[in-house]
């Protein structure tokens, strides 16, 4: 039988019944630095899971889960995108075949057909062919609608049977208190969701993606919402809404089913698990002033190491620093990215405000600032959050393989910090932030 089980968040298993591919499983631990916890936690074991090919959408650890990958029982075959650092192909490689896919390159797995589609440099979707002649397009929480790319995935589609997409933000989306970041984000999701179905005519519609808590002392705040029954409220005018439970099956065959009563179900069962999660992460260090000041210093030597600071000078128009309020220290810092300098400046305005365990956490991981503006545990002041963005755009750029430098980035790229989704929506909300964004681009990167 052709089918698709949901198995936890962004894992399905597509089958033809002859071959299965396991889609982004994450069943175990917590994701984005105790930013993130499963509803229904520790629901499987890879290990005791039936599969012939893993799919790993990207490296994010609710769809690359390091814990719960550990539990491969099997030396499995495993796809992912070409990279240009080779990092998941080198860490999974050891103990797993890997085979590396370009943008849309069609790979058969099996008796199926698997096509894979790149958006926004890191993130990707596949179209699984099975031989049935059915479609399924998982686009996870991948950005189909960034540079026309959904418009060329309906091209090389067809018709499409199944469309399985994320149904919420997944991301920072206000300090606490905002309610009006929290609804544009909502509305931002829906209307990209609504764009997809529109274009790619799916006959039905799985939500998936989103069944996480923000399970940190210092997001859970954020728990407030949750858009479940919104969001099929809102789909279902448009196309046939799946809302899965674990270990759901959907005969492909028989997508056009009354799925009344299951979906009501699903709801109230995702909706129960919402509300009686608690707060499980704790800070685990505070790391005083000198460590914080000799892990800068290691960052800042890291990073001009990979990158050729005297370019840097030179395509740049003054200093780039940033001024971080410690809130577990009562106290605040300025850092100052060229010259390295790590100022303590108690009653200073801040850019940004976070613990001291994330500030180090940032100087380590070149993945950091994704990793922040996603489990929420940062304040912006949002006149300024600007500064957050520009200070670890070349660290973070870095992470997939990017480095500044006369034949690679320069700080003309930094313009893209505008198209984050933090600074779209405070923008969205606080528009005199953008103008002051602006103009210091203007001012920064040398012409």
């Amino acid at each position: 039988m052709a089918s698709v089980t949901f198995l936890n968040h962004s894992c399905i298993r597509v089958e033809s019944g002859a071959t299965s591919i396991l889609c982004d499983p994450w069943f175990t631990g917590s994701a984005f630095d105790d930013g993130w916890r499963l509803l229904v936690e520790d629901s499987h074991n890879l290990a005791d899971i039936d599969y012939d090919w893993l799919w790993l959408s990207h490296e994010h650890p609710d769809h690359f889960s390091i814990p719960t990958l550990k539990q491969i029982g099997k030396r499995a075959q495993v796809i992912y995108q070409t990279t240009d650092d080779k990092k998941v192909k080198a860490y999974l490689g050891k103990q797993n075949d890997v085979t590396e896919i370009d943008n849309f390159e069609i790979r058969r797995c099996g008796d199926i057909d698997c096509q894979l589609f790149i958006s926004d440099g890191y993130d990707s979707a596949m179209l699984f062919r099975l031989p049935s002649g059915h479609t399924v397009l998982n686009i996870n929480d991948c950005r189909v609608e960034l540079g026309g790319l959904v418009e060329r995935i309906a091209a090389a589609t067809g018709t499409l049977d199944l469309l399985a997409a994320q149904f919420s933000y997944a991301n920072w989306a206000g300090n606490a208190g905002d309610r009006a970041i929290p609804a544009y984000q909502h509305e931002q999701v829906m209307r990209r969701l609504e764009r997809a179905v529109d274009v790619l005519k799916p006959k039905a519609l799985l939500l998936f993606a989103s069944y996480v808590y923000f399970s940190h002392e210092e997001n859970f705040y954020w728990n407030e919402h949750f858009w479940l029954s919104q969001a099929v409220a809102r789909l279902s005018a448009k196309v046939r809404v799946i809302v899965p439970h674990p270990d759901a099956v959907l005969d492909l065959g028989e997508l056009d089913a009354d799925l009344t009563a299951q979906n009501a179900e699903a709801v109230r069962f995702w909706t129960s698990q919402h509300a009686t999660r608690r707060p499980v992460d704790q800070r685990k260090t505070r790391p005083p002033l000198s460590e914080l000041a000799a892990q800068y210093a290691a960052f800042h030597e890291a990073l001009w190491r990979d990158n050729d600071l005297d370019y840097a000078r030179a395509t740049s128009r003054g200093p780039l620093d940033l001024v971080v309020r410690l809130d577990d220290q009562n106290t605040t810092v300025r850092l100052e990215l060229f010259s390295g300098e790590f100022v303590i400046a108690p009653g200073e305005d801040y850019d940004v405000a976070l613990s001291s365990e994330t500030l180090a956490m940032l100087f380590r991981n070149k993945f950091g600032r994704g990793t922040v503006t996603i489990n929420g545990r940062v304040q912006f002041n949002y006149g300024r959050a600007y500064k957050f963005f520009a200070f670890f755009f070349a660290f973070y750029s870095n992470n997939i393989g990017k480095r500044m430098a006369p034949d690679g980035l320069s700080w003309s790229a930094l313009r893209s910090i505008e198209n984050t989704s933090v600074l779209d929506s405070i923008f969205s909300t606080t528009p005199e932030a953008r103008t002051v964004c602006r103009a210091w681009l203007d001012g920064f990167i040398a012409s």
